[in-house]
C-alpha cells in the first residue's frame, strides 16, 4: 500500500513541473493520439452501426486527419506554467466548434481544462485523461443529442438551453470517468478503470438497443407453407430525380445508360415510352400517386398541404381506399419497399400494405473533426461520401436479400434510388467523366448561378446518372442468376426530373415543364408476355393500372392499363407551389402550376403563363402554340387538373426535429 501511494505522489509531481519538455512534450502527444483514436474510431463504430458503412479508405483518412490535427495541437504543453490539460482542453474545444457555436466549444474546453488538471493532480496518467476525453465527446456529440431527443428533453439544436444541458453532461461523464480513475489507481483496481473508459464507449452501441424497431432489421419472416399468390411478381425501380431525357437511351448527347442500353437490346419484349410524365414534380406526391393510382388532389399527400398554413410544416395523410401494396397483399403477394430517400415517407399511411419498409437513417456519413478536415483540405477526396442514405449498391442488397427470403412466392417489390438526387457527388470510376472534379457536395442548381456553374452542376449530374445505370446492371445480373429476372415484370421509372435553368427554373418540386415532370419509363415483361410501347403520352399513374391489373385483375386509380393497345392516357400533372423557392429557384417555382397531355400536345398553366407544346415536335418545349392551335388549346383545357390545396382530414401536427432535418438535407425545407 505504502509502495502505490509513493507512486501516485511521483505521479503527481511529475505531472507539476519535474517533467522536461520532452517528456511534457511525448506526454501530449500520448493523451491526444489516445483522444483522437478514441474519437475518430467511436464515431466509425456509431455510423456502422446506423447504416452508413463508408468505404474503409475513408474511415483510415478520417482517423488519420483527426490524430495530425491532435498532434498539431500538442506542442501546447511546451507553454510555460502549461501542461497536457492546456492541450486536451483546445483539442476538445475544436472538435466541439465543428458541431456548436464557437463561445459554447471555448466554455466546454475551459470545462475540461479544470478536469484534466484535476484528473491529473489526482494521479490520473495522461493516456486515460484523453482515451476518457475522446468517449466522452463522442458521446456527447452523437449519443446524448439522440437521447435526449427520445427523452423530450432539450438537444444540441434547441438553443442555449440545449447547449448548456449538453455541456454539463459532458462535464459530469468526464468527471464521473477521472472519479473512478484516480480512485481505481490508489487502489490499485486496474481493471474498474479501464471499464470507466469502456462503459460510456459502449454508447456508441446505442442504435442497437433500437434493433427490434429499426426497418432494416424489421425483415418479416413468413411462415413455411404460407399462402402464396399465383400471379407475377412485380419490381419497380424509381430512380429518384432521373429525367428522361438526359439518359442516352433516350437520344442524349452523353452515354450516360450504356448498360440500360444493352439490358434492351438483350431483351426485346421490353416497351421504351418515349413521352411519360409524373403527376407530381417531386418526391412525395409521385410516389404516392404511384402507389394509388391518383393525381396529388387526389391523394392529399402533396406540397399545397405541407405548406398550406404560413408559418407552420405540416405531414400530409395518404387518402387513398387502397395502395397496390395492399391490393397485392390481398391477393397473397410478398411485399416490401426499399427507399434510398425517406421523403418517399413523408405523409403518414405511404407504408400502407408494406410487409416490410426499409427506411435508411438520414445521417451524414461522418461529423466530427476529422470530416470536417476533410471538407476544409481536401473536399474532392471522398466527395461522394457526403450523400445522404444508401447507395446504390446498397439498394440492390437488400432488394435481393429480400427476395432470396421469399422462396418462390410472387412479390411486389419498390426501390428508390437517390443518386441523381442532391447533392451532386458521383463515386469514382465515375467522378470526372464528363468535368472535372472542383467543387464539392454542390446542389441544388439554383436561380442566377453563372452559365459556367449550371454546367459543371450538370455535368455531375450527368455522372451520378452513369453512375446509377452501372448500379441497375449488377441487380439485374444477380436477378437473372436467380431465375427471377424472367418471371418478373421489371418497371424502371423515375419520380421526377431536375431543371438546369430551362425556362427561368432550377431544381425540382418547382414547375409542370418537361424538365421536371417528363420521366423515363421502361417496362420488360416477364417472359412470355408482350407489351407495346407507344410514343404518346403516358403517366405513372398508368403504371399503377398495369401493376393492380398484373396483380388483382383489377384497375387502381384513374390511370389506363398499358396493356390495351388501345386508346390514350389523359395524363394530368400538378404543382401547388412551394413558398421555400423562390430564393433560389425562380420566381415562377411560387406559383401553382398544372398541366395535361393528350397524345403529343401538351397544355401547361402555371402563375402568368398559358402554353400549349407540340411534343412530337419540340420535346424541350421551346416553342409555345397556343395563339396558332386554338382546337388543341379547347380540346386540353376542360382536361386540366382541378388543384385542391386544403383537406379536413388531414393530420395537423408538425414534423418533427429528425424529420425536419432530413427535409432541409435534400432540399425541401430551408
Amino acid at each position: 500500500m505504502a509502495g502505490a501511494q509513493t507512486e501516485f505522489h511521483r505521479d503527481r509531481f511529475r505531472y507539476h513541473g519535474a517533467m522536461s519538455a520532452r517528456d511534457r512534450l511525448i506526454s501530449s502527444a500520448t493523451a491526444l493520439l489516445f483522444c483522437a483514436l478514441f474519437v475518430s474510431l467511436l464515431e466509425s463504430v456509431f455510423s456502422s452501426l446506423v447504416g452508413v458503412v463508408p468505404p474503409a479508405g475513408y474511415m483510415a483518412l478520417i482517423v488519420i486527419l483527426t490524430c495530425v490535427a491532435a498532434l498539431a495541437v500538442s506542442p501546447l504543453a511546451l507553454i510555460p506554467g502549461a501542461s497536457v490539460s492546456l492541450s486536451l482542453a483546445v483539442f476538445a474545444a475544436w472538435v466541439m466548434g465543428v458541431r456548436i457555436d464557437g463561445w459554447v466549444a471555448a466554455l466546454a474546453g475551459v470545462g475540461i481544462w479544470v478536469l484534466a488538471s484535476w484528473g491529473a493532480r489526482a494521479g490520473v496518467s495522461a493516456p486515460f485523461i484523453g482515451s476518457s476525453l475522446g468517449v466522452v465527446l463522442s458521446f456527447s456529440l452523437l449519443i446524448w443529442p439522440r437521447l435526449a431527443r427520445r427523452a423530450g428533453l432539450v438537444d444540441l439544436d434547441d438553443g442555449i438551453a440545449g447547449l448548456l444541458l449538453a455541456l454539463g453532461v459532458l462535464w459530469v461523464v468526464f468527471f464521473a470517468q477521472l472519479f473512478v480513475g484516480a480512485l481505481s489507481r490508489r487502489r490499485g483496481w486496474g481493471a474498474v478503470g479501464v471499464l470507466a473508459i469502456l462503459l460510456p464507449a459502449l454508447t456508441v452501441l446505442a442504435p442497437l438497443l433500437t434493433l427490434p424497431g429499426h426497418p432494416e432489421n424489421r425483415m418479416p419472416r413468413y411462415e413455411e407453407g404460407a399462402k402464396a399468390g399465383e400471379g407475377a411478381s412485380v419490381l419497380v425501380l424509381v430512380l429518384d430525380t432521373v429525367r428522361a431525357d438526359h439518359l442516352s437511351i433516350y437520344g442524349y448527347e452523353r452515354e450516360t445508360t450504356p448498360e440500360m442500353a444493352r439490358l434492351l437490346e438483350e431483351n426485346p419484349r421490353a416497351a421504351v415510352y418515349d413521352m411519360a410524365f409524373a403527376p407530381g414534380t417531386w418526391t412525395l406526391p409521385s410516389h404516392a400517386s404511384l402507389f394509388t393510382g391518383l393525381l396529388p388532389s387526389e391523394h392529399s399527400a402533396h406540397e399545397g398541404i405541407m405548406y398550406g398554413q404560413e408559418g407552420m410544416v405540416r405531414r400530409p395523410r395518404l387518402t387513398a381506399d387502397e395502395t397496390i401494396a395492399e391490393l397485392a397483399k390481398r391477393h397473397d403477394y410478398r411485399t416490401a419497399a426499399v427507399l434510398a430517400n425517406t421523403v418517399s415517407l413523408r405523409a403518414a399511411g405511404m407504408r400502407r400494405g408494406f410487409d416490410w419498409v426499409f427506411k435508411p437513417l438520414q445521417e451524414r456519413r461522418f461529423e466530427l473533426l476529422g470530416e470536417w478536415i476533410r471538407r476544409s483540405t481536401m473536399p474532392m477526396a471522398y466527395d461522394h461520401v457526403s450523400k445522404p442514405g444508401p447507395s446504390a449498391y446498397r439498394v440492390n442488397e437488400l432488394i435481393l436479400r429480400y427476395i432470396d427470403s421469399i422462396g418462390d412466392a410472387p412479390f411486389l417489390v419498390v426501390g428508390n434510388y437517390a443518386e441523381a438526387h442532391i447533392p451532386y457527388a458521383p463515386r469514382p470510376p465515375f467522378e470526372g467523366t464528363y468535368t472535372e472534379p472542383s467543387i464539392p457536395d454542390w446542389g441544388p442548381p439554383e436561380y442566377g448561378q453563372s452559365e459556367e456553374l449550371m454546367t459543371y452542376l450538370e455535368a455531375r449530374y450527368d455522372e451520378e446518372i452513369l453512375a446509377l445505370d452501372s448500379a441497375l446492371a449488377e441487380l439485374f445480373e444477380q436477378l437473372e442468376a436467380r431465375g427471377v429476372f424472367d418471371r418478373t415484370w421489371v418497371i424502371v421509372t423515375s419520380d421526377h426530373g431536375e431543371a438546369f435553368g430551362e425556362h427561368g427554373l432550377t431544381e425540382h418540386g418547382t414547375a409542370v415543364y418537361n424538365e421536371v415532370t417528363r420521366i423515363p419509363l421502361i417496362i420488360i415483361p416477364p417472359q412470355g408476355d408482350e407489351l407495346e410501347a407507344t410514343s404518346e403520352a403516358v403517366s405513372l399513374v398508368d403504371v399503377t393500372a398495369l401493376i393492380s391489373g398484373v396483380i388483382g385483375e383489377t384497375k387502381l386509380g384513374e390511370g389506363r392499363d398499358l396493356r390495351e393497345g388501345d386508346g390514350q392516357s389523359v395524363v394530368r400533372m400538378e404543382y401547388f407551389g412551394n413558398p421555400i423557392k423562390l430564393s433560389g429557384h425562380g420566381p415562377l417555382a411560387t406559383q401553382p402550376g398544372r398541366a395535361v397531355a393528350i397524345g403529343d400536345r401538351k397544355l401547361l398553366t402555371q402563375g402568368d403563363r398559358t402554353e400549349l407544346y407540340l411534343l412530337s415536335d419540340d420535346p424541350l418545349e421551346e416553342e409555345n402554340r397556343y395563339e396558332e392551335m386554338s382546337d388543341s388549346v379547347d380540346l386540353l383545357t376542360p382536361e386540366l387538373p382541378d388543384l385542391i390545396f386544403s383537406d379536413t382530414s388531414q393530420e395537423t401536427r408538425d414534423f418533427s426535429e429528425d424529420e425536419k432535418s432530413e427535409l432541409q438535407a435534400l432540399g425541401y425545407l430551408e
